[in-house]
C-alpha cells in the first residue's frame, strides 16, 4: 500500500499542528514497511517557503515587539515586568529556531521514505 501525501503532511509534522499525531503514524508505517510515502516532489520547497514566510512574519514581530518592549521598560509602572516580556521574546526566537530545525530534521527522518 502507498500513502500519498502532499505539502500539509510535511508543515503538520514540522509544526506540530492539530493532525500531527496522524501524520506521525503514516510515518511510524512506512518505517515499519507496512506502507510506502509518496511525496510530490514541490512539496518540499513549497513546505520551505511556507515556513520562510512564518518566519519573516515573526522577526517582524519580535523587532516591534523589542521596540514596544524597550518603550514599555522605560515605564516605573511597568518595569517590574521585563522578564514577562523577556520571556515572550524568548518564545518567539526559540519558535523560529526550532520550526527551521525540525523542518531539516523531519527531511533527513522521511527522505528514505520517499525515495
Amino acid at each position: 500500500m502507498r500513502a500519498y501525501v502532499e505539502t500539509n503532511f510535511l508543515l503538520e509534522i514540522v509544526l506540530s499542528q492539530e493532525q500531527h499525531p496522524s501524520c506521525e503514524e503514516i510515518v511510524r508505517f512506512c518505517e515499519n514497511g507496512s506502507i510506502s510515502l509518496a511525496l510530490p516532489a514541490f512539496c518540499v520547497p513549497e513546505a520551505y517557503f511556507a515556513l520562510a514566510g512564518k518566519r519573516t512574519g515573526r522577526d517582524r514581530f519580535v523587532q516591534d515587539f523589542k521596540n514596544q518592549s524597550a518603550q514599555l521598560i522605560r515605564s516605573f509602572r511597568f518595569k517590574d515586568r521585563a522578564d514577562l516580556l523577556s520571556a515572550v521574546q524568548g518564545l518567539l526566537t526559540e519558535s523560529i529556531l526550532r520550526e527551521d530545525q525540525e523542518f531539516y530534521a523531519s527531511l533527513n527522518r522521511c527522505w528514505h521514505l520517499w525515495r
